[in-house]
């Protein structure tokens, strides 16, 4: 049985995120909400097992994470 590995993605501005690329995350920086938005529905087509939305861009999206909480 092979093994299917996930990546992790981080999004959000790119001040807040680039910590994240030195620990192997892939980040995508991200500068108001519609970007967001696109960025996460790209993401969720691809093989990312966990993405990280930091707060800020978190909060102006709810109608969109309450959609990919289901």
């Amino acid at each position: 049985m092979a093994s299917k590995t996930q990546k992790i993605a981080v999004v959000g501005n790119r001040d807040a995120i680039l910590p994240f690329q030195m620990i192997g995350f892939q980040t995508f920086p991200v500068a108001e909400a519609q970007e967001t938005i696109n960025t996460l529905r790209h993401l969720s087509q691809e093989d990312f097992g966990i993405i990280y939305l930091t707060e800020d861009m978190a909060q102006e999206i709810p109608d969109t994470i309450a959609h990919y909480d289901r």
